[in-house]
């Protein structure tokens, strides 16, 4: 009987602090990181840059990338 009432509270304690560490993100650092919308705006705008330079090629290249 004993053995009972000890085994319950042991068995959810465990079962609470293995969900308590499951409950954290991975998600460290995603802030700083561009989405592919962003890369291609920045790539855009460094191409009309070129062009106003009048260096054309290297205009293409951006755009291209974008």
């Amino acid at each position: 009987m004993i053995k009972k009432y000890l085994l319950i509270p042991v068995f959810l304690s465990i079962l609470l602090a293995f969900n308590a560490f499951a409950a954290g993100s991975s998600d460290s650092g995603s802030s700083k990181t561009k989405t592919q919308y962003d890369m291609a705006v920045s790539h855009i705008n460094a191409a009309k840059k070129f062009e106003q330079k009048d260096k054309l090629d290297k205009a293409k290249v951006r755009y291209e990338k974008a």
